[in-house]
Order: structure tokens, then C-alpha cells, then sequence
């Protein structure tokens, strides 16, 4: 009941990782041993692994089939071991160097009870891993001049003058996108029904900022309204819905064909269709949450629509990666879309903003040379952590159709062993 009034108040534990993976006190650039918040449980679990398949082999080699990448086998490994200990229902890696794939894998089923395993070409729901994606679409259109860094939102919407507080009056889209405007953290009361999503995410705007903010302009805040907001704002000024701006600008342009909204397979009726012979085909991953018997229970639900982007995105380990390597690659390749100035300004942090840049967290890790961004998303049935290291052209992901109060510790131990052993 608590996790459900949650999930209809869009409570998402999208907050970025401050903590571990790896902190510069913890481990040395090569060789030492972690010994963090999570990670000696996980690399012990690592060392049984490596003796059971001999020595640790980051290379994946493409081939044909259903499966077009060779599974990193101790990695399944080692996840397997977390799905045969009731840690998780289903769970997907990835690591990328230079634009490549070197180590990825999978572990479990896509819904709890049913035996159909969870495969690398499934969607994944990714959470608040999203704003990046959203705060990305930003750029682009700062560059197409559609939109400034310094544009307020009555600028972009001056019949909201009489209609919100006075303090919000000279917000801006860079305050939105740090988290920096003072907005409250989830819209206040319902999620409005009926019209098209844009003129929906317009009400949910003017409704929410009607009252006295509880936080100040400049200061640290997350926010998942603040991004709902920009969004709204992107859309009046192209004069397109956010789920087209980003799928056009962004997945589009980048190859991330397996993109889309929501929870994964439910819009287009496929997450549990009947078969002609009345079973069910489990076609893409389902959440889960514990009940109150600590059992996972599976369910197809999602944040509202309107969340958008703050939330909602849906995609394949792989298209994930293909955006990630944007933002990994820009001070040794020639990245796409953007130039390398405006993904830095993207993932530097605003002095005394708990190191939140757009949609990044950036903090210094002495595995990526410097200065390294990460985040994670929840909409409480999946969890998504994503670390990358610019510096080296480097990043893990990971992600688990299912969330409980240990999740994110978990996959910290997990994306901490991934780098210790690949990041080099």
C-alpha cells in the first residue's frame, strides 16, 4: 500500500550516486583492493568466480543468432549468483571503452515465476537516468537556437505571470536542469487526465508553482518537477511534444531504435499477451517490488505519461550505451552531435551544488583521471546506475527490473568490481 501511494505520487528514488563506485581513498589506480561500502562482498564473490572460469576476459566478440554479443561469462557469473539469492529477478550489464563494447552480461527472467529469461536485447526501464537524455535535448536545442541557457520560463510562458509565485518569476532553464530553481520535488496533488500530454505538462506546471516555494533559487534541490518543467518549456518552443524532440534529436540520429516511454512492452500490449493456446508470452521485462511477505511481486506499472522527462525512457543495454558513449567520448574522439564544449559544460558541476552539473552528478575518481559523472534512476519496480568516465573514454551500466531497499547497494558492488578490473 505504502509502495503504491508512492508510485501514484511519482516518489522516485531518482537521486544521483554521490557515493561509491570506488572512492580515490579506496583504491589505487592499479592493482590494491576495494574494501568500500559494498564491495568486499562483491569481489569476493569476483575471486570465486575467476577461479571456477580461470583468468578474468573483458573481450566480447559479436556473432549471429538471437544474441549478438558473447556474454562476459564471469560476469554472468556473477550475477547469477545475485538472482540465485533472491537479490534480484533479472539483471543486465555493460561496459564500453572506446566506443566499444567489452564486457556485457545478463542474468535471470524477465517476470518473477515464469521461466522466460530476460535477454540483451530487451528494454529496460532506465528512471532518472533519463534526465541526462533530457538535459542533452536541452543542448541541441541551445545550439539550434531554439532555446537558451538563460531563458526563463515566463519568457517562455508569460501568461503564467499572474498565475505562479513571484519567486519563480525568473527561473530559468539552466536552474531547472541543475536543479537549482527551488521547485518542489514531485508535482503537488494528481496527475492531471485528458487533452494531449503537452498542454497537460502546461497545467501541471501552473498548478505547481501557484504556492510560496519551501526552497530557495540557487540552491541544491533535486527535482523531478524541475525537469518536467523544462520539458514543457522545449515543447512550447518547438512546438512538439517531448517524446518526438527527443526521439528525433536524440535516439534517432544515434541508432537507439529499441527506444521508448514508459514501462517496458505495456503500450504497444506486449508485456503479457495471451498465445493462441492461452498462455502468457513474456515478451519484454516486467518490474518488481517486494510485498509484505518480501516476495517479488511483478507488475507493469509506471510513472504517469507527464513524467516524462524526468523519467520514463525505455531501452535496450545496448542503445543505452550508444548514448552513454557520447558522453564518455568526447576528450578522445570526436563525439556526435555536440561539440566536446558543450558536453563539458553538461558535466560540470555548479560550485556548491552537491556536484549536480545537467542531469550528471561529477565527482573525482581516481579510476577515471579526474572528474567522472554518474546517476541512477528508479520508478521503484526497476533500478538503473550508469557511471562514466570521460577522461578515459570508459562506463559501466547496469540495470534490474526490480527495486527493494538493498538495490542500489547491490548494483554498486557490481559496477565497483567492473571497474576495478576493467577501467585501465
Amino acid at each position: 500500500m505504502f509502495r503504491h501511494a508512492m508510485f501514484r505520487q511519482a516518489v522516485v528514488r531518482g537521486r544521483p550516486v554521490m557515493d561509491p563506485p570506488v572512492r580515490n581513498d579506496q583504491v589505487r589506480r592499479s592493482g590494491g583492493e576495494y574494501r568500500g561500502r559494498y564491495g568486499s562482498h562483491f569481489c569476493g564473490m569476483l575471486l570465486l568466480v575467476c577461479l571456477f572460469f580461470g583468468e578474468w576476459s573483458p573481450s566480447v566478440r559479436a556473432q549471429t543468432g538471437k544474441e549478438k554479443w558473447t556474454e562476459d561469462p564471469a560476469v554472468s557469473a556473477l550475477l547469477e549468483r545475485m538472482v540465485d539469492k533472491g537479490e534480484a529477478v533479472g539483471l543486465v550489464s555493460c561496459v564500453i571503452r572506446n566506443g566499444e563494447i567489452i564486457s556485457i552480461a545478463k542474468a535471470g527472467v524477465r517476470k518473477f515465476g515464469q521461466p522466460t529469461t530476460i535477454t540483451l536485447q530487451d528494454q529496460l526501464h532506465l528512471g532518472s537516468c533519463t534526465k541526462a537524455m533530457t538535459a542533452t535535448l536541452a543542448a541541441l536545442l541551445v545550439e539550434e537556437g531554439k532555446i537558451s541557457w538563460d531563458t526563463r520560463l515566463l519568457d517562455v510562458f508569460p501568461r503564467l505571470r499572474d498565475g505562479i509565485h513571484e519567486d519563480y518569476h525568473a527561473i530559468t532553464l539552466t536552474d531547472l536542469l541543475s536543479h537549482q530553481a527551488g521547485v518542489p520535488t514531485n508535482n503537488l496533488g494528481k496527475w492531471p487526465v485528458g487533452k494531449t500530454v503537452r498542454s497537460l505538462r502546461y497545467e501541471v506546471v501552473r498548478k505547481s508553482l501557484a504556492a510560496k516555494p519551501e526552497q530557495q533559487r540557487g540552491q541544491y534541490h533535486y527535482s523531478n518537477l524541475g525537469y518536467i518543467i523544462a520539458g514543457a518549456m522545449m515543447e512550447k518552443v518547438t512546438n512538439r511534444k517531448w517524446e518526438d524532440l527527443v526521439g528525433q534529436r536524440l535516439f534517432q540520429p544515434l541508432g537507439m531504435k529499441s527506444a521508448g516511454f514508459g514501462a517496458p512492452g505495456k503500450r504497444r500490449g506486449t508485456g503479457g499477451k495471451k498465445n493462441k493456446s492461452g498462455s502468457s508470452r513474456i515478451v519484454q521485462p516486467w518490474g518488481h517490488a517486494r510485498d509484505l511477505q518480501g516476495k517479488w511481486k511483478p507488475n507493469q506499472l509506471d510513472n504517469s505519461p507527464l513524467f516524462g522527462p524526468a523519467g520514463t525512457v525505455h531501452c535496450s543495454i545496448e542503445d543505452w550505451a550508444k548514448f552513454v558513449s557520447l558522453h564518455a567520448c568526447w576528450k578522445k574522439r570526436n563525439p556526435p552531435l555536440l561539440n566536446p564544449a558543450v558536453l563539458d559544460r553538461l558535466q560540470t558541476p555548479f560550485p556548491g551544488n552537491q556536484d549536480y552539473a545537467y542531469g550528471w552528478a561529477a565527482v573525482e575518481r581516481n579510476w577515471g583521471l579526474g572528474r567522472v559523472v554518474s546517476h541512477n534512476g528508479s520508478n521503484t519496480f526497476w533500478m538503473a546506475t550508469v557511471w562514466v568516465a570521460p577522461n578515459t573514454d570508459f562506463a559501466v551500466m547496469i540495470v534490474a527490473n526490480c527495486c527493494d531497499d538493498k538495490i542500489a547497494g547491490r548494483l554498486d558492488g557490481v559496477v565497483s568490481t567492473l571497474i576495478r578490473r576493467l577501467a585501465r
